[in-house]
């Protein structure tokens, strides 16, 4: 087999990076102290039918660090998942209650980021999951409970850059985007 076919092999067999020991040891200590606030996943939209909300390593690892300080057991850093800690992040896309607005179905989600020369380049998702989910009930909605469908993707944490979109196919093959800009991605830990 050729070096370069081995060299190729070698890198598609590597696991993906993982946040530095540091960086989670800073996650455990926010996690101790940070309120639920704090601990919420980051907004990127929230329209009249759905809304689009994001996690990060370090803000999964304070979220762990923070529901074990509430049972009263510490966090060390070899005890986080490994899951937890790769450099990704997790996209959720969920259809939400708004009265006299239909509730859509999420049907996939991917993100298309500037490339050189002014082109863009689609990254895959490395995970995605749909599920159907329960919508929570808006203020004054007695009525049954209505379910919709959502996803969950992990994007490589390098695709999140100023300028890059989210595009969210819906069940009737509509597509909305949302772009991240500097400013939101600049308050993400």
């Amino acid at each position: 087999m050729p070096l370069a076919a081995l060299v190729a092999l070698a890198v598609l067999a590597a696991p993906s990076g993982v946040a530095p020991p540091e960086r989670v040891k800073a996650a455990i200590e926010f996690g101790r102290r940070a309120n639920d606030e704090q601990l919420q996943q980051y907004r990127l939209a929230d329209t009249e039918g759905w809304e689009v909300n994001f996690d990060t390593p370090f803000l999964r690892v304070a979220q762990l660090a923070a529901a074990l300080r509430k049972e009263g057991k510490p966090l060390l850093p070899d005890q986080v998942p490994e899951r937890l800690v790769r450099d990704e992040v997790n996209v959720y896309v969920h259809a939400r209650y708004r009265q006299g607005v239909a509730v859509p179905n999420v049907d996939h989600v991917s993100v298309v980021r500037p490339a050189a020369d002014g082109r863009t380049e689609q990254v895959p998702a490395r995970a995605l999951d749909r599920f159907v989910r329960q919508v929570p009930r808006g203020p004054g909605y007695f009525g049954p409970a209505r379910v919709a469908g959502s996803v969950r993707a992990a994007f490589p944490a390098a695709a999140f850059v100023p300028g890059a979109q989210l595009r969210i196919l819906f069940a009737d093959r509509s597509v909305q985007t949302v772009t991240l800009d500097a400013a939101k991605l600049a308050k993400v830990r």
